[in-house]
């Protein structure tokens, strides 16, 4: 076991990530005499043993502090044994990395709290295992942790701690702690490094956690499958949650542009105007149903996967910090019943922004196979490809604000929603809300348009000056109190009365001060008038 004490660490980065002031929080106080420690989990090359040194260093002057790292030849008596050690010499804080990698880490964990904690020592755990943590804390930790995710890394930290303020870089890079100056050197930079990423921090921790704590899991249909299966099967689950891309409607929709060759100017504007950029959608909520049925005809898996393994492992993928969901409400009408409110569902989708990106890129490419678009001209196909990698980065900032607003608002104040408005008896969508906060304090709401873009249109607040929809929403919802475009540009008022806002601004405000109201009142101050 390596063991290092303040003047062998050397701390990457002076920014701080947000889950270092609750470290530094629960080492401050005195929660370890309850029988409490700490655990520091999610993915790899997430943080988490940054966030460790720079604790252990920036408190030396408090606390005495020492940080194991284990080893796979390591047991919990060699960790007891240092423990001891450390108590005799007064260390106050220890800090023990890669702890899952102990086997019989879940059996013995409870000793840390029960003896070493109520002695006085705040103690830290963190592993690249993060599902180890899950089943401790069911079978011996029990509630005597405080849990600290490092998996997600929001577009605020990502500009704070790398020193950008760029959303298409973290649309491309975000996720990973790693800065640079070129895309390779980054984690992720492509379809082949997030697959491999996949490959080692995702399939890898699930597979060795169901390998190594079979007989604490419940899902016993799981332990048979192999390491090379497991890969091959989330591998799937990470392109679906990435996101469905419609090849019918793009074929159909090329095919029906008449396009001369080389392409004309005025033609670029017919090519623009197509549903292909329209119906870039990802996340049916048929999804685990698809994936049994695409994962089983897959001949490389011998396992038959049933709908209840899928949704095992989707939700080990939602305890990894992997996978997430936003609430989606859509509103239905019929000539039959007028406007009705389905019942609420959730929209599964990848978090991570770079392997959803990547994964994106790579399921467009079945667009090069198209008669159509290979009888374009090179400038006609350049511009084709730039307005789908446009729909992508579209669909994907909507998502990423919306999810990191729901995040950061209190469950007990606000809901969040997506908002849909379809015709039942055409099956046609008459128009959404990207986002809408519902107050529910106030019984009050705030609606959102959420556009990539840097350019101001009329297009952009339709749906949001509907009159209609307005009607539907304050039934449910109540009054509204604003209705605002987040976009790349400058803010501003429209002469209808609707707020353009830079979403940059909005995500790092809406982060720093975790309240709506509070957050568009500061921002309206840099507002100018149209």
């Amino acid at each position: 076991m390596k063991q290092l004490i303040l003047y062998d660490i050397k701390v990457n980065y002076k920014e701080k990530r947000d889950s270092y002031k609750d470290v530094v929080d629960f080492i401050n106080s005195d929660i370890c005499y309850d029988g409490t420690v700490c655990v520091l989990y999610g993915l790899r090359r997430t943080g988490k043993t940054t966030i460790m040194h720079q604790v252990m260093t920036d408190n030396a002057d408090k606390f005495s502090s020492l940080f194991l790292e284990v080893t796979q030849s390591d047991t919990m008596e060699d960790v007891y044994s240092c423990l001891d050690n450390a108590l005799k010499n007064g260390i106050r804080c220890v800090f023990i990395d890669e702890i899952t990698n102990i086997p019989d880490f879940i059996e013995e964990s409870a000793l840390l709290a029960d003896i070493y904690a109520k002695e006085g020592l705040r103690i830290v755990l963190a592993g690249t295992d993060s599902l180890s943590f899950v089943f401790a804390e069911n079978n011996s930790l029990y509630d005597r942790t405080v849990h600290i995710n490092t998996a997600y890394i929001s577009f605020e930290e990502h500009c704070r701690v790398l020193g950008t303020n760029d959303l298409d870089d973290y649309i491309c890079y975000g996720g990973f702690m790693r800065k640079g100056a070129s895309a390779e050197d980054r984690i992720v930079y492509d379809y082949t490094t997030a697959c491999r990423y996949i490959d080692d921090a995702v399939s890898g921790n699930i597979s060795r956690s169901l390998r190594n704590l079979a007989k604490y899991s419940d899902c016993t249909e799981l332990f048979d499958v192999s390491e090379n299966e497991m890969k091959a099967v989330l591998k799937k689950m990470a392109e679906k949650y990435s996101g469905v891309l419609n090849e019918t409607i793009v074929n159909e929709e090329l095919a029906k542009t008449e396009l001369s060759f080389p392409i004309k100017q005025d033609e670029f504007k017919e090519i623009e105007e197509m549903e292909i950029f329209r119906y870039l959608r990802a996340n049916n909520p048929e999804i685990v149903k698809e994936l049994a049925k695409e994962i089983n005809s897959d001949t490389k898996i011998v396992h038959k996967f049933t709908e209840d393994m899928i949704a095992r492992l989707e939700n080990d993928l939602i305890n990894l910090g992997f996978v997430s969901a936003v609430k989606k409400q859509e509103f239905c009408y019929s000539k039959n019943y007028g406007w009705r409110s389905l019942p609420v569902e959730r929209e599964y989708y990848l978090i991570q922004p770079a392997i959803k990106y990547y994964h994106l890129k790579k399921a467009l490419e079945f667009i090069e196979t198209n008669e159509h678009y290979n009888s374009l001209s090179e400038k006609g196909k350049q511009f084709v490809s730039e307005k789908l990698d446009l729909k992508i980065k579209d669909d994907m900032t909507g998502q990423i604000v919306v999810f990191e607003t729901s995040n950061v608002l209190s469950s007990e104040k606000y809901d969040v929603y997506k908002i849909s408005f379809k015709d039942s008896d055409l099956e046609k969508s008459r128009g959404e809300y990207d986002m809408l906060i519902y107050d529910k304090t106030n019984d009050s709401y705030y609606a959102f348009e959420i556009k990539h873009t840097a350019e101001p249109s009329s297009e952009q607040c339709k749906n949001l000056l509907n009159k209609d929809f307005k009607e539907i929403i304050d039934r449910k919802y109540g009054k509204k109190e604003n209705v605002c475009v987040l976009y790349n540009g400058k803010p501003f008022s429209s002469p209808q009365g609707v707020l353009y806002l830079n979403i940059s601004d909005f995500l790092k405000e809406i982060t720093h001060i975790r309240d709506v109201k509070e957050t568009m009142e500061n921002l309206q101050h840099a507002v100018i008038p149209y």
